[in-house]
């Protein structure tokens, strides 16, 4: 006996479900075959850098934490301090030059303001103490944008006596 749901054997389905099954996990393999850029450390991010950017001579690098992009703080080229946003774009890293006004914090992170088609470009899980970090390579200016990514003390905690 055969058992029927809306006139379609048992079976069809569980041949389907097996199928649908098998192409789900295929699929899956393929994607992680095609893994694409990524920044796993501060010097994949400098050696970025410095590879894009003629003169350029990274010092220091903090890496979000999805490892889509990062911030480094070098010198060179006669410019004095330099800072370049380095993302993974494909399956390869670019670098350009910014400036430290271009940099802003949120909650969730770091921004770069680069303008142009880059957009806004975020660096997850960095905050203003790891961009500080960059600045003792930088100039007092930038030293000065850097101080000032810190957010506001939280004053509603303070207690009154």
């Amino acid at each position: 006996m055969t058992v029927d749901v809306a006139g379609i054997p048992v079976e069809f389905f569980a041949i389907g479900g097996g199928l649908f099954s098998a192409i789900v996990a295929a699929a899956g393999l393929l994607r992680r075959g095609r893994r694409g850029a990524r920044l796993d450390d501060e010097a994949a991010a400098m050696d970025g850098a410095a590879a894009a950017l003629p003169g350029f001579a990274p010092q220091a690098a903090v890496v979000g934490h999805d490892g889509a992009a990062a911030l480094v703080g070098g010198g060179g080229g006669g410019n004095g301090a330099r800072l370049a946003l380095v993302r993974a774009n494909g399956n390869r890293l670019v670098a350009r030059e910014i400036d430290w006004g271009a940099v802003r914090a949120t909650p969730a992170g770091i921004v770069v303001e680069t303008g142009g088609k880059g957009g806004r470009v975020p660096i997850v899980g960095v905050d203003a103490l790891d961009v500080r970090r960059l600045a003792p390579a930088a100039s007092p200016e930038a030293i000065a944008i850097a101080e000032g990514l810190a957010p506001p003390p939280d004053i509603s905690e303070v207690v009154r006596l």
